[in-house]
């Protein structure tokens, strides 16, 4: 199993969401943050993510936080 991050961007009062494609097998459609696969301690590759998915130049963008990973069982 590998390790999955999801980034939540902000500019100001603004979140960016982003709509998952309808093909995609975990969760299609849904919308959530720019989702990646790798160490979530990585922040290249985070930032690699980013930039991949929405375009926004790394020089714009500032790391404010890293979560705990959470895990959750849903019944």
């Amino acid at each position: 199993m590998s390790d999955a991050f999801t980034v939540f961007i902000r500019h100001e009062e603004k979140v960016l969401l982003m709509q998952r494609a309808d093909e995609v097998s975990d969760l299609p459609g849904a919308w959530d943050g720019v989702y990646g696969y790798g160490d979530h301690n990585d922040l290249d590759n985070v930032v690699s993510r980013i930039v991949e998915s929405t375009g926004i130049p790394a020089e714009k963008l500032q790391h404010v936080r890293t979560f705990k990973t959470m895990l959750h069982n849903l019944v």
